[in-house]
């Protein structure tokens, strides 16, 4: 299902998505109303060189894979999955832990780090 660019925008008011355009690159940010913040610094770090090359750990192209499919889905479930651990059992991101990051390629680590980390615990 594709989200209306309303709901992505609305869904970018979210404190995490706040935090993660204050990462992303201003040609980056144009994606206000097409795509999650969250999931725009992901894509970043991964076309800038972020790998996810670990034995045992899910390969590129299956977090690549499930960042597609975070994308497709409503902003609010994949905000969900990203923050809400009581209810869904997945990753906990906070935007306090995301702002520590020293540089972009730092924060966009981090993301993925989390998402791997769910997708490893799945």
């Amino acid at each position: 299902m594709t989200a209306s660019p309303q709901q992505i925008k609305l869904a970018n008011q979210h404190p995490l998505n706040k935090a993660a355009r204050t990462f992303l690159p201003k040609d980056w940010q144009a994606n206000e109303m097409t795509e999650l913040h969250v999931l725009s610094l992901m894509r970043w770090g991964l076309e800038n060189g972020l790998e996810i090359n670990q034995r045992g750990r899910p390969t590129q192209e299956e977090v690549e894979s499930r960042i597609e499919i975070l994308a497709r889905q409503k902003p609010q479930a994949t905000m969900r999955f990203l923050i809400d651990p009581e209810k869904t059992g997945d990753v906990v991101l906070d935007e306090a832990d995301l702002l520590e990051q020293e540089s972009p390629l730092d924060a966009a680590g981090f993301l993925l780090e989390s998402l791997v980390t769910s997708m490893e615990a799945a």
